[in-house]
C-alpha cells in the first residue's frame, strides 16, 4: 500500500483553502515490521494457558467421573447386613459381609444395617417410679401408696398388684424387611410399645404365686412374653396372600425377668409364704435323698424295680387276683436272681438277707441230714440189739443231763435212808440268772433289728398309686 500524497486532496485554486489538521493513522505495506509484531508473544501465551487450563480441567473432570464410579463400591461389615437400591427399588437384599458394587448416588446406595443383637431394659415400666436410683431396689415401697400414672405396676390373673422389670434383646434379622416397611427413628417405640402389651396380657394371665415362684416359672413366663412380643411385630406389617403375618425383620433373641416383686405393703407376707415354700421344697429334696439312700442301702440298683413289683404284687393281692399276683411273685423271685429290667444284681441289706436265708437254708438242710442218719443208725442198732442200743442212749442221755449247769451231783452212802435237806447254791443261780438275761437281751436286739430292717418294706395296705 502507498503512502498518501498530502497534495493530492488540495482543493481547486479557485476554491476556497480551509485550514487542515495533521493525519492521524498512517498505513504502510503489510511486509514492514512495525508494533503489531510485538502481539504474536502474548497471543502465544494466552492460548498456551488455555490450553492448560482445558487439559487441567479434562483431567479434574476424569478425576470426578472415576470418584463417582468408586463410590458405587461399599463394604459390609461383619455385622452387619446390605441392600442394594437402584432408583428407589430394592435390587438385592440380605448382602453378606464384604465389598459390594451398587450405582453410585443418587441413582443407587447400599444401605448397612447393623445385626448384631440390641438390649433394651424394662426397668421403670413396671416398677414404681421414686426416684431414679430406687428403680433397682429389691424392695419397693414398703410405706408408699402407688400413683396412678406415675408408678409402674401390673395386674395378675387373681386381681393382685404386682411389679417387675425385665430385659429384652432383639437383633435385626431380615433386613430387606426392616428397610421396607419400618421407618426411620420408629424401631425402639414400636418393639417397646409391643413388649408392654405382651407384659400385660401374659401376666394377666398369671396368679400371682405363679408369678413370684423360684426360677423355673419365670422361666416359662418370660418365653410366654418372647412368643406374644415376636407374635404382635410379625403382625405390624398385615399379612401376605396366604394370611401369613408379613414381619417387619425384627428377631426377639430372649426375654429376661429381672426382678420381681408383690406390693409394698404385702412383702413380708408374701416372703413368709415363700420361705414356707422353700423350707418345704428343702425337706421333700432331703426326704428324696434319705429314701434314695435308704433303698440303696436295701437293694442296690435293683431297688426301683424291686419296689415297684413289690407294690404291684400288694395291688393284685387287693384286687384278688391270684393269677396276677402268682406272676408278679415270679418276677421277685427274678429279681432277687439278677432278672431285672436293668439286669444288675440285687446288693445291700437284702443281699445279705438272702445269703443269711440261704445258709439257714443249708444248715436246716444239713441238720436234717444228720439226724436222718443218726435216726437211721439207731434204728438198725435197735434192730440188731435193742437192749444194748438202749442202755447207750440212756447213759448218753444221762450224761448230758448231768452236764446241765442248773444239776448238782451229790454222793449218798448206799443201804441207807437218809434225810437231806438241801436249797439252792446261790452261785449257780446268779451264773443262770445271768445267762437267762444276756440270752434274753440278744433275742431283743435281734427282733428290733429285724423289724427296723422290715419297717423299710413296709406300706400302707391298699393299692399304691403315683401322685399326679
Amino acid at each position: 500500500m502507498s503512502e498518501l500524497d498530502p497534495q493530492a486532496d488540495q482543493p481547486q485554486q479557485n476554491e476556497a483553502v480551509t485550514p487542515e489538521r495533521a493525519a492521524s493513522v498512517q498505513l504502510r505495506a503489510g511486509g514492514a515490521e512495525g508494533d503489531s509484531s510485538l502481539m504474536d508473544p502474548a497471543n502465544q501465551s494466552l492460548a498456551d494457558a488455555l490450553r492448560i487450563t482445558f487439559r487441567g480441567l479434562q483431567l479434574v473432570m476424569i478425576l470426578l467421573g472415576a470418584a463417582f464410579v468408586v463410590s458405587g463400591f461399599t463394604t459390609v461389615e461383619l455385622a452387619e447386613r446390605g441392600v442394594s437400591v437402584f432408583l428407589g427399588k430394592p435390587r438385592a437384599t440380605e448382602l453378606e459381609s464384604g465389598l459390594h458394587v451398587t450405582a453410585p448416588y443418587p441413582f443407587g446406595e447400599l444401605i448397612k444395617v447393623p445385626t448384631g443383637n440390641v438390649q433394651i431394659d424394662f426397668a421403670a415400666s413396671f416398677w414404681p417410679n421414686f426416684l431414679a436410683d430406687n428403680k433397682n431396689d429389691e424392695t419397693p415401697g414398703r410405706d408408699r401408696e402407688l400413683v396412678p400414672g406415675e408408678d409402674g405396676s401390673l395386674i395378675t390373673a387373681d386381681l393382685n398388684i404386682a411389679h417387675a422389670q425385665w430385659q429384652l434383646t432383639y437383633r435385626r434379622d431380615r433386613v430387606g424387611d426392616y428397610i421396607g416397611r419400618l421407618l426411620d427413628g420408629e424401631e425402639q417405640r414400636i418393639i417397646e410399645a409391643a413388649f408392654e402389651r405382651a407384659v400385660v396380657r401374659a401376666v394377666a394371665e398369671t396368679t400371682i404365686d405363679e408369678l413370684l415362684k423360684p426360677e423355673a416359672a419365670s422361666g416359662a413366663l418370660a418365653e410366654r412374653v418372647q412368643r406374644e412380643t415376636q407374635a404382635l411385630l410379625d403382625r405390624i406389617a398385615g399379612y401376605d396372600d396366604e394370611g401369613q403375618p408379613q414381619g417387619i425383620g425384627i428377631s426377639i433373641e430372649s426375654v429376661l425377668l429381672r426382678r420381681k416383686s408383690p406390693p409394698g405393703r404385702l412383702i413380708e407376707q408374701f416372703a413368709a409364704v415363700t420361705s414356707a415354700r422353700t423350707d418345704a421344697q428343702r425337706a421333700r429334696t432331703d426326704a428324696e435323698a434319705a429314701r434314695a439312700e435308704i433303698l440303696n442301702g436295701v437293694a442296690g440298683l435293683a431297688a426301683s424295680d424291686l419296689l415297684g413289683a413289690i407294690n404291684r404284687y400288694e395291688a393284685a393281692i387287693e384286687t384278688e387276683d391270684r393269677t396276677a399276683a402268682t406272676t408278679i411273685l415270679a418276677e421277685i423271685d427274678g429279681i432277687f436272681d439278677g432278672e431285672s429290667s436293668q439286669g444288675t444284681l440285687v446288693s445291700g441289706d437284702v443281699a445279705g438277707v438272702l445269703a443269711t436265708a440261704e445258709a439257714d437254708r443249708a444248715a436246716i438242710v444239713s441238720t436234717a441230714r444228720g439226724d436222718l442218719a443218726i435216726f437211721l443208725a439207731k434204728q438198725a442198732s435197735f434192730e440188731a440189739n435193742p437192749s444194748v442200743m438202749v442202755a447207750r442212749d440212756w447213759a448218753e442221755s444221762y450224761s448230758i443231763f448231768l452236764a446241765k449247769p442248773f444239776v448238782q451231783a451229790m454222793r449218798l452212802p448206799t443201804g441207807v435212808s437218809p434225810y437231806v435237806v438241801i436249797n439252792e447254791d446261790p452261785d449257780i443261780i446268779k451264773e443262770m440268772d445271768e445267762k437267762i438275761k444276756e440270752a434274753e437281751a440278744v433275742a431283743a436286739f435281734e427282733e428290733r433289728d429285724r423289724a427296723r430292717r422290715l419297717d423299710r418294706f413296709r406300706t400302707e395296705r391298699g393299692i399304691i398309686r403315683d401322685e399326679e
